[in-house]
């Protein structure tokens, strides 16, 4: 009898240590619903590193980018899929990776396949004809699909998928083993976010932060990361900050293993990221939320934890960090609950027939 086999497709490529983690996840939580599962993934990303290829064809049984449209589809033919994590339902006016994930999902249902949406984000698909169109059509494809927020949520019923179509789900990052708050930490971490079309915070801005933390963190070591280490995303800030803030230390993730090594050492985790936040608090970090971006906004709401809104609060940051440390216990709770959730919608999906 052949092996049962799935297909996780997302924005992989060695690039954003956020997506690595989601796709660490993912592949955790499969072998929690079926141990004997062979597992594939298909690449959205244009720009894969050499170190990413050689970690997923050593660790998955197949490996394929969406330009090799022929290897994709052969790992969509009879395999179920995972259309997997982060914000990769976006919109413009020839959505070339949207058609292409509708298209693998297709394949995958008409041959006798199931098709799991999990953990993804929306941006400004309503704005857009043929964003709109292929989102529907990719929703209904679906056999289940849960949004990462609110905000993604909205957005799908904006462009008219049904509301009983679209659950949230917690994001598949929480899925992590949480890690020891009691162990030393002496470092603080400043996760930056920089991006050519949509900015949190400005240079500047992100520039002033650094200093603010510096500043009452004296005792530590500060540490400002790059998640997405593309020159034109938050790795070509490094070094400006590196230039401007004396006595910090930068540091580009590549890999999920990477993140959870500092974060693990971290006493404080301080971003306007979402994936940063979320790994800190699974290796039992502190962290205080910028909530610049509405989905941050809704994390910190979810868990109940006090934020900082624009540079006026950053003199309130120790007590910020003081009051979230005090909700770890609470918090911990929280996650193993979300991580019970995950297991439960992977074991609906993909367990024994």
């Amino acid at each position: 009898m052949r092996r049962r086999s799935t297909t996780i497709i997302g924005a992989f490529g060695g690039n954003n240590a956020g997506d690595e983690a989601i796709l660490s996840s993912i592949s955790k939580l499969i072998d929690i619903a079926d141990t004997g599962r062979d597992k594939n993934v298909i690449s959205l990303s244009s720009n894969i590193t050499p170190d990413a290829v050689e970690i997923y064809r050593s660790e998955f049984s197949s490996f394929s980018t969406a330009r090799n449209i022929v290897s994709s589809a052969a790992l969509c033919i009879s395999r179920d899929l995972i259309i997997g994590g982060g914000q990769i339902i976006n919109g413009s006016r020839v959505p070339l990776y949207l058609m292409f994930m509708t298209s693998c999902a297709a394949l995958a249902r008409v041959t006798g396949g199931r098709v799991l949406m999990i953990g993804v984000g929306t941006n400004r698909v309503h704005k857009y004809f043929l964003s709109s169109l292929f989102a529907n059509i990719l929703v209904r494809i679906c056999n289940s699909v849960y949004v990462r927020d609110a905000h993604s949520k909205r957005d799908l019923l904006a462009i008219g998928c049904r509301e009983e179509e679209i659950s949230i789900a917690p994001d598949v990052v929480l899925s992590g083993v949480i890690g020891r708050s009691q162990i030393e930490r002496d470092r603080v971490v400043v996760a930056i976010h920089h991006h050519p079309t949509e900015q949190h915070l400005s240079p500047k801005e992100t520039i002033d932060l650094t200093i603010a933390v510096a500043s009452r963190y004296p005792q530590h070591k500060i540490i400002v990361v790059a998640h997405d280490v593309r020159s034109a995303f938050d790795h070509g800030l490094l070094s400006v900050i590196a230039s401007e803030v004396r006595g910090v230390e930068t540091v580009a993730l590549r890999t999920a293993e990477m993140a959870v090594e500092l974060y693990s050492k971290a006493a404080l985790v301080v971003s306007s990221r979402m994936h940063p936040l979320i790994i800190g608090l699974i290796c039992g970090s502190s962290v205080v939320p910028i909530s610049i971006s509405e989905k941050v906004r809704d994390f910190s709401a979810s868990y109940d934890l006090r934020s900082i809104d624009d540079s006026s609060g950053y003199g309130d940051m120790n007590l910020l960090a003081v009051e979230n440390k005090a909700k770890i216990d609470t918090i911990s709770k929280r996650i193993l609950e979300n991580r019970g959730r995950l297991v439960s919608i992977f074991r609906d999906a993909f367990g024994e027939r």
